[in-house]
């Protein structure tokens, strides 16, 4: 028996109401163009949207450059902290899955938050995985000495920046943080942060340093968020989202009650791009449905649950349109039907599914565009009955020729 839907305290967003979103396409323009949608869908949670570019060239109003190098992205998340006017700053790749409702639930807009946890290696172990491949533990930001180096000259002008007196207290605190670092480096997911007004301006140094030495960014989200808190007093907490770098996150989590955010999102999948849509686009959450529901549409043989036998599954696939003659062009590719209804059943959501797909098709019924100049399939009567027509005209020309001759000569 399906769940009752939730009720509308589950999903509080207020505290996401002062806060600012920045989304991080680094895509080709036409592709961050064709996200811009979804982007902007949640607008309606937080306080402002904006959207960092890699390629500037063709922009929209509410976007801002951020080229790929040094100080990309939190040089350019600093960019925006300092004329902002926001409780916070949460920053987040294009393909991350956010639910507004899951983060209003866990979010403490006073403290700083992160994808994930992270790891610690020393340089020494680093150096290991990275001269014996059999080992298999070798990570990419590792390039050898030259990278300890890089580091150790970011660590010591990190120890450098200016303590606010409230905190130095935590000096012993901060002494053996930087002594870990000396030793080795932190390394993690860099795919979604939030950082609350106190440590914007610690920040703002922090990254500026980062930027100098061009660390990376999957070294340097880690360290600053293991730093602020030891500098500026601020708490952190860790968000757990959902899947990784090298990870799909998957519609059916997307949809579960208890989600708050994931990456990597496939959002060519028109399915997973719906369920983050269904997000976005409603005031409360609603429960997964645990079995098919009566209004499911026949087009997908596996839209919910359990695997259909073969022979279940064929007959459950629509027939094949007819055209001129009963053939079918094979320049279109059929798309089926549109099904009645859909599990993010919503407007919003349901026409999302047309521009997700990068290509031109869209969901037009029985409808062949490439054709020009026939909207609707010929009805199978009118095509038997031209059938039967040439048939016998053809049998009129053969009439009084030897037998065996099936085409007339002329």
């Amino acid at each position: 028996m399906a769940d009752t839907a939730a009720p509308e305290a589950e999903c509080n967003t207020s505290v996401l109401s002062d806060i600012t979103l920045l989304i991080h396409c680094r895509q080709k323009p036409h592709i961050c163009q064709l996200r811009r949608r979804l982007m902007e869908s949640y607008s309606t949670f937080f306080r402002k949207v904006v959207v960092l570019l890699r390629h500037f060239k063709g922009a929209w109003p509410g976007t801002r450059p951020c080229e790929e190098g040094p100080g990309d992205p939190h040089f350019c998340v600093a960019s925006e902290m300092s004329t902002s006017t926001a409780r916070g700053i949460m920053y987040m790749q294009f393909d991350v899955a956010l639910s507004p409702c899951g983060m209003g639930r866990i979010l403490d807009a006073s403290m700083l938050g992160s994808f994930s946890s992270w790891k610690y290696k020393t340089f020494e172990d680093c150096e290991r995985c990275r001269k014996n491949p059999r080992l298999r533990c070798h990570w990419g930001a590792w390039q050898g000495p030259s990278t300890k180096t890089q580091l150790l000259s970011t660590v010591h002008d990190l120890e450098m920046v200016q303590v606010p007196g409230s905190w130095q207290a935590l000096e012993e605190e901060r002494a053996k943080a930087f002594e870990k670092l000396r030793q080795g480096l932190l390394g993690g997911s860099s795919d979604l942060l939030y950082v609350p007004r106190e440590a914007f301006s610690v920040f703002v140094d922090y990254a500026r340093i980062f930027k100098k030495w061009e660390v990376d960014m999957e070294i340097v989200q880690p360290t600053m968020l293991t730093l602020l808190p030891l500098v500026t007093g601020v708490g952190f907490q860790n968000f757990h989202c959902a899947g990784s770098c090298c990870q799909w996150v998957r519609k059916k989590q997307i949809l579960s009650r208890d989600f708050v955010c994931g990456h990597r999102v496939d959002l060519a999948n028109p399915e997973s791009l719906g369920a983050i849509l269904s997000l976005t686009t409603r005031t409360s959450r609603q429960p997964v449905r645990e079995g098919r529901p009566k209004n499911a549409a026949r087009w997908n043989p596996r839209p919910w649950g359990k695997r259909r036998s073969p022979a279940k599954a064929k007959a459950a696939k629509e027939p094949a349109p007819k055209t001129f003659l009963g053939q079918t062009p094979t320049s279109v590719s059929w798309e089926g039907p549109r099904p009645p209804s859909q599990d993010v059943a919503d407007q919003t959501a349901t026409g999302a599914l047309s521009w997700a797909n990068d290509s031109s098709r869209s969901w037009s019924g029985q409808s062949f565009p490439a054709l020009g100049y026939m909207e609707q399939s010929i009805p199978a009567e009118l095509a038997g009955a031209v059938a039967t027509l040439l048939m016998i005209l053809a049998l009129r020309l053969c009439a009084g020729k030897p037998s065996g001759t099936l085409v007339p000569s002329f």
